[in-house]
């Protein structure tokens, strides 16, 4: 039978592997958010520069090629749910 500190352990141990405790793994995946957020804030401060090269009419075609994007990524996310839920 276990014992009350059989039972932490285990579950201790169970939440180290499901964490991940593979350094590297960590190491990779915080690496890699400090780059996204590095070139958010590379885009966000040339913002005003990379507006006037595109012009008005740059501006207004990316602007619709985003919109078309995330309308597209809402319907498959709905899409994807009432498949999920009627399975």
């Amino acid at each position: 039978m276990m014992g009350i500190r059989d039972h932490l352990r285990s579950t201790a141990n169970d939440g180290e592997r499901s964490f991940g405790g593979d350094m590297v793994r960590s190491a990779v995946l915080i690496g890699t958010i400090a780059v996204v957020m590095a070139a958010c804030l590379v885009v966000f401060i040339a913002g005003t520069r990379i507006e006037r090269v595109l012009g008005k009419t740059g501006n207004t075609v990316l602007s619709r090629l985003l919109g078309v994007i995330l309308a597209a990524m809402a319907v498959q996310f709905v899409v994807d749910g009432v498949k999920a839920l009627w399975g």
